[in-house]
C-alpha cells in the first residue's frame, strides 16, 4: 500500500485537515478487494480526508483462473486427484497435478497439448492464467491411423483383438502370429475367456466393415469354442465393404453353431488370397474358410476337416448369391446332408475355375466346383488351363498343393512333381539319385 506514493511500513502521523492518497497494491497473482475499517471504498486509489485518527485494511485476495480440458477420445483426467468433468477453479500461483488415465482397452494415453505438453501421463501444471488443455487418448496400435495410406498395426493377439473397437478402420498385420506372442493364452488358446476361446471378430449388430491386410503371414493356433453362438470364425461377420487378404489361418480349430467358418461365419464383403487349415465345426452353413457367403471370394484354399449337420462345404457351406472364383478344397467333409466338397449348397451363386478333392474330402458332390482325384489336383497344367494366375515352383511345399505366394502377382505357385513308376524289377535314378515317388523338381 502506498500513502502519497510512499510503502506504507506502520502507523504514520498526517496533519489533520489534509488529504492523503492511499493506493492499494497487490502482490503477484493477488487482485485487490476492498477498502474496510474506516474506509469503505472498493477502488484501489483512494484519497481521505484527515480529520481524526484513521484504521483501515486494505484486503486482497488470490485471482482465480479456469482450467478447461478437451478430451480427445475416451479417458479420465485427474487434477489433484479429484476427476475431471467440467471447467474447474484453481487459485493462481499454485502448481496442480494432472493424470490421464484410459478408460477403454481399445484407447491408451497419447499427449498432452495445449497450456501442458508432453507425453507422461501425470503432469504438473503451474497456474498463471486461464488455462486451456487438450488430453489426446488414441487407438491402442503400435502404430499407423486407420486409414487406407496408414493402416493400424497388428503386431500380437492384444492389438489383433482389438480390431473389433474400430470396426471400420483399415488393419495391417506385421508378422506372423502364434502361439508365442503376446496375449495368446488371454485371448486365443482354449483356455481363454473361460474355456470359450477366441471371441470372434463382427456379429451381427456390429459387422466388420474395414480392411484387413494379412501381408502373407499366417495366424497359427486359434481356438473357439463356441457351440452355441452364431457367426462363428476369426471374424464372426464381415459386412459390405469390407475386404481381408492375404492372410493365412494354420493349426486352428474353430467350433461354433450357424453361420461357422475357419475365417469368416458370414460374409458381405470381399475376401481373397487367404487360406485355412484346421478344423472347422459347426451345425448349418459351415465351410472351412466361409460359413456363409453373400459377396465375393476368390483364390482360397482349405485343407483339414469340416463338419456339422446341414449346408457343410470344404470351403463355403452356404453360396447365397455370392462368387466363389479360382478356388479349391482338399478338406474332409462330415455331415448330415447337403454337403460339398467344395460348396455345401449354392443358392443363386455362382461357382467358376475352382475344384475340389474328392478323396480327400469323401464326396463325390459338390454344389460347384470340379471334383478331382488327389493326383489331379496336384497337376499344374490343369490350373493353367482355368485361367489360375500360377507358376511353377522346385520349393517343396503344402504337400504339392498349390499354394499361394503371398504376392499380388503371381497369386499362386504349384510344387512340380516328377512322378514315375517301374514295370519289373529295376530302379530310376534322377540327376543320380534314385526316385522316390513323387519327387519334387525344379522348372526349367
Amino acid at each position: 500500500m502506498l500513502v502519497d506514493g510512499d510503502s506504507y511500513l506502520g502507523p504514520l502521523v498526517v496533519n489533520a485537515g489534509e488529504t492523503v492518497l492511499l493506493s492499494a497494491q497487490p502482490a503477484e497473482y493477488y487482485s485487490f478487494d476492498k477498502w474496510s475499517g474506516d474506509i469503505s471504498e472498493t477502488a484501489a486509489v483512494t484519497e481521505l480526508f484527515v480529520e481524526n485518527d484513521v484504521e483501515c485494511t486494505a484486503n486482497f485476495e488470490r485471482i482465480i483462473y479456469t482450467l478447461e480440458i478437451v478430451f480427445d477420445g475416451p479417458g479420465k483426467v485427474l487434477v489433484d486427484g479429484e476427476t475431471y468433468s467440467v471447467p474447474v477453479e484453481l487459485v493462481a500461483g499454485e502448481t496442480v497435478i494432472l493424470e490421464a488415465y484410459q478408460v477403454s482397452e481399445c484407447y491408451r494415453f497419447e499427449q498432452w497439448l495445449g497450456d501442458l505438453t508432453g507425453v507422461d501421463y501425470s503432469q504438473p501444471l503451474f497456474v498463471n492464467r486461464d488455462l486451456f488443455v487438450t488430453v489426446q487418448f488414441a487407438p491402442d496400435f503400435s502404430a499407423g491411423e486407420g486409414t487406407a495410406a496408414a493402416p493400424l498395426e497388428v503386431s500380437d493377439w492384444w492389438e489383433l483383438d482389438r480390431v473389433r473397437c474400430f470396426a471400420d478402420s483399415a488393419y495391417l498385420l506385421v508378422g506372423n502370429l502364434d502361439e508365442q506372442d503376446s496375449g495368446y493364452v488371454e485371448l486365443a488358446s482354449s483356455a481363454a475367456n473361460a474355456g470359450a476361446g477366441w471371441k470372434p471378430l463382427g456379429d451381427g449388430s456390429n459387422r466388420f466393415t474395414g480392411s484387413f491386410d494379412g501381408a502373407g503371414y499366417t495366424i497359427s493356433g486359434l481356438n473357439v469354442v463356441r457351440p452355441a453362438e452364431d457367426y462363428v470364425g476369426l471374424f464372426g461377420y464381415t459386412g459390405a465393404g469390407s475386404s481381408i487378404s492375404d492372410l493365412g489361418l494354420i493349426n486352428l480349430s474353430v467350433e461354433g453353431d450357424d453361420y461357422t467358418g475357419g475365417l469368416v461365419g458370414r460374409n458381405l464383403g470381399i475376401i481373397s488370397r487367404a487360406f485355412v487349415v484346421g478344423q472347422v465345426t459347426g451345425d448349418r452353413r459351415v465351410g472351412g474358410v466361409v460359413g456363409q457367403n453373400d459377396s465375393i471370394i476368390e483364390n482360397l484354399y482349405a485343407r483339414g476337416i469340416v463338419s456339422g449337420d446341414q449346408g457343410i462345404g470344404g470351403v463355403v457351406g452356404y453360396n447365397f448369391e455370392g462368387m466363389v472364383e479360382k478356388s479349391y478344397a482338399a478338406a474332409e467333409v462330415i455331415g448330415a446332408g447337403l454337403l460339398g466338397g467344395l460348396v455345401g449348397i449354392n443358392d443363386f451363386g455362382s461357382v467358376s475355375n475352382s475344384f475340389c478333392d474328392t478323396e480327400v474330402s469323401g464326396l463325390n458332390v459338390s454344389e460347384g466346383g470340379e471334383g478331382l482325384s488327389t493326383a489331379e489336383l496336384k497337376e499344374y497344367d490343369r490350373f493353367v488351363a482355368a485361367g489360375w494366375n500360377i507358376e511353377p515352383t522346385g520349393v517343396d511345399r503344402n504337400d504339392g498343393y498349390p499354394y499361394l505366394s503371398g504376392e499380388t502377382e503371381p497369386v499362386w505357385y504349384k510344387t512340380l512333381l516328377l512322378t514315375a513308376s517301374i514295370s519289373g524289377e529295376g530302379n530310376i535314378l534322377v540327376d543320380g539319385e534314385t526316385y522316390v515317388a513323387p519327387m519334387v523338381v525344379t522348372p526349367g
